[in-house]
This record gives C-alpha cells, structure tokens and sequence, in this order.
C-alpha cells in the first residue's frame, strides 16, 4: 500500500501499520533485527523508553543481538527505562555487546572503565582497569570502529593500558585516519542483479550476511565485498537459484534489506527486450522515465474505446466453449448415424434381448 506522507491521517496509519509490523516480526517471526527496530520505535515514535528498555534487554540476553545490549547498556548507565543508573550492570551488557561483535560496545566498556575521556572526567561505580580498557578499544578498532582506533593511538601514545610505543601509536592513528576517510569518501552501494548479473564471482573478498526486515526476507541472502575496492553490497532479485518470478519478488524487503547494511546507492539491473531497432542485444541502456498508469493513453491512442481487465477472458473461454459445443453436437450426429446404420445390419431381436 502506498501512502501520501504529505496527509496527516496516512502518516499515523502508516506509523500504526509500522509498529504492528515489527511486532509481529518480533514476537511472532522471533527476528532479533527486528525486535531492536521495534525497541526504536518505541523510543523514538511512541516514546515509551520503559517498553523499549524490556525489548532491548531482552533482546540482548535472549537473542545475543549486540546493538540492543549497548542500547540496553546506555538505558541502564544513565537510569533510562528504570528508577536510577547503574555503572555496574551498564558495563555487564557493553561486555555481552562486545562479545557479540558489536563495536560501540566494546568501545563503550573500554571508556566505562578508564572513566575518562577528551577533557572530562566520568563518575562511575566500576573499578578503574586500564589493562582491560585497553583490550576493549583494540577490539572495537578491529571491528571497524575508528574512534576506538584513535583512542588505541593515543593509549599506545601515553601508555595507559598499554607499554608506551611511538610505532604502534601511529599505525593505529593512521588506521583511524583511513577508516575516517572512508567514511566521508565512500559510499556503500547495492546491486540488484537480474537475469545475467547476479554472478557472486564479481566481488572480492566476499562476505555472505542473511537480513530480515519488517517486510519479510529479501529475495536472498546479501553478498557483501569489493568491486575494485569499492564496498558493494549484491542481492540476486530472483534468488541465487532463480527461485522467485517477478510477481514472487519481495520488493519492499529487498529495498530496506539494502538500507539497512548501509547501501546509500542502489545500481539496479535487468535483461529486458527492445522496442526499436536502434537497441540491439547487448547494448546497455540507461532509463530515464518509466510507463506507470499511463497506458489508457496509449490504448486510446490506438484507437481503443473502453478498457476492461475481465471480459477478454471470459470472451476468450466462451469461444473455446462454443466451438467445443459445436464440436460436440457434431460427434454426437456421426454416432447416432453410426447406431442407425449399424442397427440396421444388426440382429435387432438380440439386440432388444440384451439391451
């Protein structure tokens, strides 16, 4: 359905219709990428933060999804969704994020227990583990986290944490850097392969990731890697096996499954057939427009009248119908001639006797 996001009423139909979705996709689909949507929505849309704050912790311990452990983590440091924070029990689920893989919790344990950070000091009920921080930042900057790579620079630098070493420091600044301009540089791209382009062997340095949306899943899995170093990120529109047709095809999940991994572009490529001779097979076209639901022009333009979608069937079957009837009628003439001419070579008596 589509919805006029310039109408009040069709906004708060569509953002009902939102949170019923990531309900069902939570409780009933039991999607953990999903449940952390729904704890967004209700944080950010209905403002619920003790709702968001169970859906987070829960999605967390009973999921080990690590964006909800440091959502549920920041909730309980500063005595979100609960009466009062507690640092203790804040640096329980960094620790359970950062296990799961996710960075920013494994960077927010390493600043929870240094208790510092640029040009302020954090008051908190842990205690202080440079050591331990130390590990947690170097963890976080391999999982791709550029702040944490600048603060393992500057724990090399000082030595918090961590023997002093000037080479270390800059390497790790430099990585810092380059993560820093990829970020401002590079933007993630999404191809949607049709018939012919959805070949995996494109990429570099593949990485296969399964998503799951509010809508359902995406036609399959997403292929994430390098197209001459720029990060890619491919879904075959019919599936691998080329399971779906076009009327299968989940079009709303393979859009936000796309958006979702970060895709800021989307490339989307299909086999199709030339109306004109200027087009021939192999040539690439790019399109500029597309025909919609202005096709009744075109009809009347060829001289159409009315436009119908259910009597050219009916009127199709009918003719078949007709002639099978037709068809029929002339069979049963040539049988019942046949029982005439056949009844009069034939003993009628027998004939009367065993009928």
């Amino acid at each position: 359905m589509a919805y006029d996001l310039k109408q009040e009423e069709e906004v708060k139909e569509y953002i009902e219709n939102l949170g019923i979705e990531y309900r069902f996709g939570c409780y009933k689909e039991q999607k953990p990428e999903v449940c952390h949507l729904l704890g967004d929505y209700l944080e950010a849309i209905k403002k619920d933060f003790d709702k968001a704050a169970k859906v987070f912790k829960s999605n967390c311990l009973d999921y080990k999804f690590g964006k909800s452990c440091l959502k549920i983590g920041n909730y309980t440091l500063v005595g979100r969704g609960r009466e009062k924070g507690d640092h203790a029990e804040a640096l329980k689920y960094f620790e359970k994020g950062c296990e799961y893989g996710e960075p920013g919790a494994c960077l927010h344990a390493g600043l929870l227990l240094t208790a510092t950070g640029p040009g302020v000091t954090i008051q908190r009920d842990v205690p202080k583990d440079k050591k331990q921080a130390f590990q947690f930042a170097k963890k976080a900057c391999e999982l791709g986290h550029m702040y944490a790579c600048a603060n393992v620079s500057m724990m090399y630098k000082r030595g918090n944490g961590v023997e002093q070493n000037a080479e270390e420091s800059k390497k790790f600044f430099e990585i810092a850097q380059a993560l820093q301009k990829a970020h401002e540089t590079t933007k993630e791209i999404g191809i949607i392969g049709g018939s012919g382009f959805d070949d995996p062997t494109l990429f570099e340095n593949q990485v296969e990731k399964e998503v799951t949306t509010p809508f359902g899943n995406p036609s399959d899995v997403l292929i994430e890697g390098q197209i001459k170093g720029i990060p890619c990120v491919l879904l075959a529109r019919h599936g691998r096996k080329h399971q779906f047709q076009p009327s299968d095809v989940n079009y709303r999940a393979n859009i936000w499954a796309l958006k979702q991994v970060g895709c800021t572009h989307i490339l989307a490529t299909t086999a199709t057939g030339s109306l004109v001779e200027e087009y021939k097979p192999g040539d690439l076209v790019i399109l500029n427009d597309f025909i919609d639901r202005a096709e009744s022009l075109m009809h009347r333009q060829w001289g159409g009248h009315l436009v119908n979608m259910t009597t050219v069937p009916e009127v199709s079957v009918s003719e078949v119908l007709a002639m099978f009837a037709k068809n029929v009628k002339k069979a049963a003439d040539v049988i019942i001639d046949a029982v005439q001419v056949l009844a009069a070579e034939t003993n009628l008596e027998y004939l009367g006797a065993h009928k």
